[in-house]
């Protein structure tokens, strides 16, 4: 037998439960809920064509305006809309210490020893049609009205990541989604900031971020670059840059520029441009710092080139007094293997000496000095 649900207005239009059992051909008042506190076996079935509501509930009190249980009652893990609003599923009342203050959630899901899932399924042979999570922002007041995000920085969106810390649940990491350029038609740049919550900490720190240009920052909020890292950075395995202009052999530590197979410290497969000529106005001492270089003194004061000691050999430099300045070549820490008794040498105006490491610590000194 179906049963009835009377309703004084807008259903028969009867104003007791006599006509109405007569109107609808009800043979019995046991076949009729009445509007207040009646349980009802049964299946409901509630069919309209109209453009009102199909069924409204009215909650005035404190209450929860609707609750549906399973076999259990009372249900321990009911679904229910409560007085505000908030839909709550699995819970008999809402959880709001989330450490997210002021906020308060339309949707809330709890279990116990199970998992409190979400699962968005789409069945269509059209691919663009897809299971989506979408959050929306709009600094107006009114539901259903809209008004432009402006401030830079401006949240529109955020993920929290809460565990129970013996209280309260606290954010142990989150993301956020800000405003990041000048918000036009149809256009909403946009930032996202990922944070994690150190030990001893209260509260997350950006970690990393990727701007509305696409770049990624690490310890930096404000990146430059495609990869923007400030601290170091720990790479186990091969490490190319740029198509492999730029490869770092993990295996064997080497070098490669223009090479991904680099046979030394330092590979280099094609040309390479340096500065080789220093220009000194004070004394200076070299060794193979100064390996290729030109050292050209244009000063009209004196200044004093040292030879100095060197662990390796089979390099050389250059120097030149290209002023009125006395330059002179002395040496410290190394043996002369020509002119060895002579501790000092001076340079003519415009002339040069070349300086040959031939042995660690050994050099051949020639040029044109003064007799």
């Amino acid at each position: 037998m179906t049963t009835v649900v009377l309703v004084q207005q807008g259903g028969t239009g009867a104003n007791s439960a006599a006509a109405a059992r007569a109107a609808l051909s009800v043979p019995s008042s046991s076949d009729v809920v009445s509007k207040t506190g009646d349980t009802m076996t049964g299946e409901l079935t509630v069919s309209v064509a109209s453009s009102a509501n199909a069924v409204r509930i009215t909650q005035t009190g404190s209450g929860n305006a609707l609750v549906v249980e399973d076999s259990a009652n009372p249900d321990a893990s009911p679904f229910i809309i409560d007085a505000g609003g908030q839909l709550i599923q699995g819970y008999t009342t809402a959880i709001n210490n989330w450490n997210l203050a002021p906020d308060t959630f339309a949707l809330h899901s709890s279990s116990s020893n199970a998992r409190p899932s979400t699962g968005l399924y789409n069945w269509s042979t059209n691919t663009a049609r897809v299971g989506t999570f979408a959050m929306y922002k709009s600094i107006s007041g009114n539901v259903g009205s809209y008004s432009a995000l402006a401030a830079l920085g401006q949240q529109f969106g955020r993920i929290a990541f809460c565990g129970d810390d013996g209280t309260s649940f606290i954010r142990g990491a989150e993301i956020i989604a800000y405003v990041d350029g000048t918000v036009g038609a149809n256009s909403m740049p946009g930032k996202l900031d990922f944070r994690t919550t150190a030990a001893g900490a209260s509260s997350p720190t950006q970690r990393m971020v990727i701007d509305a240009n696409g770049n990624i920052g690490i310890g930096i909020s404000s990146p430059t670059a495609n990869l923007h890292l400030i601290g170091s950075a720990n790479v186990t395995g091969n490490a190319i840059f740029s198509g492999g202009n730029l490869f770092v052999d993990a295996v064997g530590n080497n070098v490669g520029i223009g090479t991904t197979s680099p046979t030394a410290n330092l590979h280099v497969t094609g040309t390479i441009k340096d500065t080789p000529i220093v220009s000194i106005t004070g004394n200076q001492t070299y060794a193979d710092n100064a390996a290729g270089r030109v050292i050209f003194s244009n000063t009209t004061s004196a200044v004093t080139v040292t030879i100095a000691a060197a662990a390796t050999a089979g390099f050389s430099y250059t120097v030149i007094r290209g002023n009125t300045g006395n330059v002179t070549i002395a040496n410290s820490g190394v043996t002369r293997l020509n002119s060895a008794s002579i501790t000092t040498m001076n340079l003519n105006q415009y002339g040069a000496a070349t300086v040959v490491y031939t042995a660690t610590n050994q050099v051949i000194v020639f040029g044109d000095f003064v007799a």
